[in-house]
């Protein structure tokens, strides 16, 4: 009896273990594949076209920081890095007291990024800056 539960604990750990490895390995690959500098290409509120972001950036490095210009609340109206997460496919910071989470898309060469703010559904599209 004493044999199964060490045999059933050293299982478990080992699980756990490889199901640990296995989500880190994917966030690893999700933060690889989108780390770097994107500039906004397009973005709508409500389905509507916004033309008031030109110039926005997103800076997303592979040490969990992002650093952009979007003016996401009313006290991101400057430069803010914040740190950042990635899990299932859903970028997530807070700035100031709010926490954010944006649904992500990435495809070829453009980074799609969309979420309710003040009630409202936005999509923005980034590029990746030219080297």
């Amino acid at each position: 009896m004493n044999t199964f539960k060490v045999s059933f604990l050293f299982i478990l750990t080992l699980c756990l273990t490889t199901l640990n490895s296995c989500t880190n390995s994917t966030e690893e690959k999700t933060v690889d594949k989108i780390a770097g500098d994107w500039i906004i290409k397009s973005a709508s509120r409500e389905g509507k076209v916004i033309q008031t972001l030109e110039g926005s950036y997103l800076k997303l490095s592979p040490d969990m920081q992002l650093t952009s210009n979007l003016p996401i609340s009313p006290s991101a109206n400057a430069e803010y890095t914040v740190p950042y997460s990635i899990e299932e496919e859903v970028l997530k910071f807070k700035l100031g007291e709010k926490e954010y989470s944006f649904k992500m898309l990435e495809t070829e060469g453009e980074l799609k990024l969309s979420s309710t703010l003040s009630g409202k559904p936005f999509t923005f599209v980034f590029v990746q800056e030219e080297k």
